[in-house]
């Protein structure tokens, strides 16, 4: 029923005009030789959303630095798959569900993920393999996840890469859900894909339409099913160290800032962080072209 009533709230959003749709923000001021980006993503392959603008484009190619929430460095895949295993046994899905629950969570994580997810979804946390069954009723049309694609072509255009979080303390994060509440969301998963494919479509279509006044909101009502403090460090104190480094590092040069698009909006979001710090933020309005 929970997930029923947020795809209401979805439709109910949309419905609304966000009074500043965009995606792209341009921060200036404050003693900034040039301006700097802020960009919103959405961490998906699907093609719909890969739809970037003139303005996007114009700003990322003369930008200095890329800055993402965490800058991937494959060269070793094996050290960043050991940070994000869980260490406490009794995480393990096998020693949190029932024999039905985990034979009916194995069926839809092999129905719709990788092998490799099957073999190892005794290692990861609930929450991370729920998040890959939502993330799995989206295409898989793009070869990268729009931040990684983005990193990519930074690479290509021989562009600074800056880590604004680490794998350890992304995880340090959603390891601070309690392990009940993590179960009970993976099962909620397990049993509304249908759901999730819902809502995952009707993200897509606010993403499209640069409405992350609407996004942040549903993303609220989301997190709402955890408690208040796990939405603290979701957001809020995360936003707030984001802020301390690029502080910094656009004293350095332009910098094009890749984060999920949640980030941005809200009383304690990209925007009005910076904008307290002193900085003018205002955004950049375009469409897609394509």
């Amino acid at each position: 029923m929970r997930h029923c009533l947020t795809f209401l709230l979805f439709s109910f959003f949309f419905s609304l005009q966000a009074q500043q749709n965009a995606l792209l923000w341009e921060v200036s001021g404050n003693g900034l030789e040039k301006p700097s980006y802020l960009f919103g993503t959405i961490h998906l392959q699907d093609k719909r959303v890969f739809c970037f603008t003139d303005s996007m484009l114009i700003a990322f190619d003369k930008c200095d630095i890329l800055a993402l929430e965490i800058v991937m460095d494959f060269s070793d895949p094996k050290a960043i798959l050991d940070k994000i295993m869980i260490k406490d046994e009794s995480k393990s899905l096998k020693n949190l569900l029932t024999k039905q629950q985990y034979k009916k969570v194995k069926k839809a994580v092999s129905k719709n993920l990788y092998v490799s997810m099957v073999l190892l979804m005794d290692k990861i946390l609930p929450v991370l393999i729920a998040a890959e069954l939502m993330s799995s009723q989206t295409h898989k049309d793009e070869k990268y996840p729009m931040d990684l694609y983005l990193q990519k072509q930074a690479e290509k255009k021989e562009k600074k890469l800056f880590s604004l979080e680490s794998v350890e303390s992304q995880f340090a994060v959603l390891d601070k859900i309690s392990i009940e509440k993590q179960k009970e969301e993976l099962l909620a998963v397990v049993d509304s894909m249908e759901v999730y494919k819902q809502i995952t479509d009707s993200m897509i279509t606010l993403y499209q339409h640069q409405d992350i006044e609407a996004l942040y909101c549903i993303t609220n009502s989301y997190n709402s099913s955890f408690d208040e403090a796990w939405q603290e460090e979701l957001l809020d104190k995360r936003n707030v160290a984001m802020v301390t480094k690029l502080k910094e590092k656009m004293k350095e040069g332009s910098v094009f800032v890749a984060v999920g698009a949640g980030h941005l909006p809200g009383a304690t979001g990209l925007v009005f962080l910076l904008k307290a710090q002193g900085y003018t933020v205002r955004p950049v309005y375009s469409s897609c072209t394509k």
